[in-house]
């Protein structure tokens, strides 16, 4: 773990809450800019995240987020903030756990261009 460096910023931390050696929880700052970029939380303790984060554009505010509710390491339900304005505008989820958005599934969408 590295901490202060030259522009305020961090290159990762992994946090171990359970004692058994395994990372639960990590927080990475990619660009060096002090704010989180991208994190992961291990809810149930089995080595898969099952909770992630991410700052695409580097501005400090989370613009995807998901969550993998039956812990097989395909995320269900996700949400994406396409604007900047950190307000979630899209949201999808997969039901059936196939690791493709339902909404995509349900049309006749080649391709999806934001």
């Amino acid at each position: 773990v590295r901490y202060g460096m030259s522009g305020g910023g961090f290159n990762a931390v992994y946090l171990d809450t359970s004692g058994e050696g395994i990372a639960d929880a990590a927080v990475m700052d990619i660009n060096n800019d002090g704010f989180i970029d991208t994190f992961g939380a291990d809810l149930n303790h089995d080595g898969i995240f099952d909770s992630i984060g991410q700052d695409l554009d580097g501005d400090g505010i989370l613009d995807v987020v998901g969550m993998d509710f039956d812990q097989d390491g395909v995320l269900d339900a996700y949400s994406y903030d396409l604007d900047g304005d950190g307000d979630f505008d899209m949201n999808g989820y997969d039901i059936d756990g196939d690791g493709t958005a339902d909404y995509f599934e349900a049309s006749d969408m080649d391709e999806f261009d934001i």
